[in-house]
């Protein structure tokens, strides 16, 4: 009887012990970010569609995406110069070297965080019509 109790007790916790790195695992995410490569004035860049493909491209799983801005940075304010705009994608934690291979940083690196912000891109209509 008592062989019996310990057998059925070492099952259960064995389930426990496998719930709970199951879970370990599920939390192991990690937000990265890319610049989008838009300049100021004129738009354009990667959406973020564009470089969650990227990703996925080299295997690695994207869990979910957002756009924002950079806080607590300065750029000059020029057309044709870049802007603060980035990408930002939560993947698993193992893969951040791989995802830093292809150009992006983990968004703990920024000093400030981000400020989500998802404007749509786009050029500027051509005022003078030259076509």
């Amino acid at each position: 009887m008592k062989l019996k109790i310990m057998l059925i007790s070492s099952v259960l916790l064995m389930g426990c012990s496998m719930s709970e790195n199951l879970s370990a695992q599920d939390s192991s995410k990690v937000d990265v970010y890319i610049n989008d490569g838009s300049v100021q004035c004129m738009g354009g860049g990667k959406t973020v569609k564009q470089t969650e493909r990227l990703l996925e491209k080299e295997g690695i799983n994207v869990y979910s995406s957002t756009c924002g801005d950079i806080n607590g940075m300065a750029v000059i304010s020029v057309c044709g110069a870049g802007g603060l705009h980035i990408n930002v994608h939560s993947i698993d934690e193992g893969k951040v070297p791989e995802a830093e291979k292809l150009g992006f940083k983990p968004v703990s690196l920024l000093k400030e965080g981000f400020t989500k912000n998802c404007k749509t891109k786009s050029r500027p209509s051509n005022s003078l019509n030259i076509q």
